[in-house]
């Protein structure tokens, strides 16, 4: 059931919001719960991060006539709602929480709740919110192994770091078994994912473009196809600014 929290406030924001033609949407998403918030209006709601609440979730979207949804990347939970969201046809703009705690620095918002965190969202989805293209559903399902892959990379790097200043032997051995472990694990990975990508010709074409660029080898290739599946149809400043290398204040 979809909660409001300000309920004395309900029709008014209600009639507000629906008359806008920009109404936007801010979703905080947590383990078992969702709370969502309109940019300028101060009704909330809460709903459950389930099937039965992503219904809730839609029918209160459509009631207001809400344009864009924004929600951060939270290790996975948002991953479900998003894919219910955009299969009803709704455009979903998946944020890097790092954006909206920048965006908080910049408005001097010190105060944190699941409902402010929702109006934060829904307030920098309708100043700077940016919609990408959806993506391609046979590069998500791919996304989670590119993860692992990531996590790998990570825990290789912290042994590493335990070998220089390890120095009882049977630690080392210890240390060194389990690099070797992982190396192997990361070459199957890499491997595996250039035999999934493969299996499309157009995506297969898009890797062998990006192979032949000096200095791109296959672990860095599949990585951009996965994480920025937008190239090829962006310009230079474009994917710059996408991968977070252009020169912005």
């Amino acid at each position: 059931m979809v909660e409001g929290t300000m309920g004395s406030h309900h029709k008014e924001g209600s009639t507000k919001m629906s008359q806008s033609n920009t109404v936007v949407a801010g979703i905080d998403v947590a383990k078992e719960q969702l709370d969502i918030a309109l940019h300028g209006c101060k009704q909330s709601w809460q709903v459950a991060n389930t099937p039965e609440g992503f219904s809730e979730l839609v029918r209160l979207i459509r009631q207001h006539q809400v344009v864009r949804v924004g929600l951060e990347a939270t290790g996975g939970y948002e991953r479900d709602v998003v894919e219910y969201l955009r299969a009803a046809g709704l455009v979903v703009l998946v944020l890097q929480p790092r954006q909206i705690r920048a965006y908080a620095i910049a408005k001097l918002r010190r105060a944190k709740t699941d409902r402010i965190d929702a109006q934060l969202i829904a307030a920098f989805v309708a100043e700077h919110g940016v919609v990408r293209q959806a993506p391609d559903p046979r590069l998500s399902a791919l996304a989670e192994r590119l993860t692992w892959l990531e996590q790998t990379e990570e825990d290789m790097a912290r042994i590493k770091v335990r070998l220089e200043h390890v120095r009882d032997p049977a630690a080392q051995r210890s240390w060194r078994a389990d690099l070797a472990r992982l190396k192997q694990r990361r070459a199957g990975l890499i491997a595996k994912l250039v035999t999934m990508l493969r299996r499309h010709e157009d995506v297969a074409n898009r890797l062998d473009l990006l192979l032949s660029i000096d200095g791109i080898g296959p672990r860095t290739a599949i990585a951009l196809l996965i994480r920025m599946p937008e190239l090829g149809h962006l310009s230079r400043g474009e994917a710059a600014a996408l991968a977070g290398l252009a020169p912005f204040n």
